[in-house]
């Protein structure tokens, strides 16, 4: 014969499920937010602070993208191993699904920043999105991958 257990038992155990999933939650926000943070801080250009003359405005190396997209893609190599490692596929696929669009819109605002565009500047700018998107799609590929099997 099977006997229910006290409603106080069940009780007790929606008190403790109902905390846990809420701070899951957060934690997913705050990790996705953190991710869109760095995604600023390494592409959006300030005058006021000099980064513009380090920022697509350079013509060092026309085949590869600048410094701070080089940063930010190793930056999202190690977040994505970091997260991986300790949550779900789909949770980490959440935390990077919208940074694509963001990076991209960032990245054409820059131009609002930069005195004249030619050739050379329209290359650099291609080779920016080239990079951050093969970084992106890798690990996107990676994680259908893994949610699919």
């Amino acid at each position: 014969m099977i006997v229910a257990p006290p409603p106080r038992n069940l009780e007790r155990h929606e008190d403790i499920c109902i905390p846990m999933y809420m701070l899951e939650w957060s934690l997913q926000n705050l990790s996705s937010t953190h991710v869109l943070v760095q995604c600023f801080h390494y592409l959006r250009t300030n005058s006021q602070n000099g980064r513009l003359d380090s920022f697509i405005d350079t013509k060092e190396d026309v085949l590869e993208p600048d410094r701070q997209v080089q940063i930010l893609a190793k930056r999202l190599v190690e977040m994505d191993k970091a997260f991986s490692a300790t949550l779900h596929a789909r949770k980490t696929r959440y935390i990077f699904e919208a940074l694509a669009h963001l990076a991209a819109r960032i990245l054409i605002q820059a131009c609002n920043y930069l005195e004249n565009i030619d050739q050379v500047t329209v290359q650099r700018m291609c080779r920016n999105a080239l990079s951050l998107q093969q970084t992106l799609s890798k690990g996107l590929r990676e994680f259908v991958h893994v949610c699919t099997n």
